[in-house]
């Protein structure tokens, strides 16, 4: 993950992908911003004051909260949990593809990330929900 704050001219979907990875780190529990900022790996990690616009972006948008300050820091909770923003990032990762499934997943399958068991625990999934009168 590069820059997490600043679009820098690239499509605004990703914008919101880098947001709920940003969300999602958040979701181990309160954090400050300098213990988020840390548990990027160190090749990847943003600057402070980058992951610092991010999480205040977070919290005007109401994905975090600030819980308390010790001395000068602010320590962050999530209000959304992490699989809430997992299938948020699905559903806008998805719409850079048209909305389309078979697209991602022929990748995923090409690359080797997507395996005959995972089709079939999807499989299973769909029967599932379909027994429960869910829609899929």
């Amino acid at each position: 993950m590069t820059d997490v704050g600043d679009c820098g001219g690239q499509n605004p979907k990703s914008h919101s992908v880098r947001a709920a990875d940003h969300g999602s780190r958040l979701g181990r529990g309160a954090l400050s911003i300098r213990e988020t900022q840390q548990s990027f790996a160190s090749e990847q990690r943003p600057a402070c004051t980058t992951v610092q616009t991010r999480v205040y972006r977070l919290e005007g948008k109401r994905v975090v909260h600030r819980l308390k300050k010790i001395s000068n820091a602010h320590i962050f909770e999530p209000l959304v949990s992490r699989q809430a923003a997992q299938r948020r990032l699905i559903v806008d990762s998805l719409a850079l593809f048209g909305g389309k499934a078979h697209p991602v997943m022929a990748q995923l399958i090409e690359t080797g990330r997507l395996s005959l068991k995972d089709i079939e625990e999807a499989e299973s999934t769909l029967r599932r929900l379909a027994k429960q009168g869910k829609p899929p």
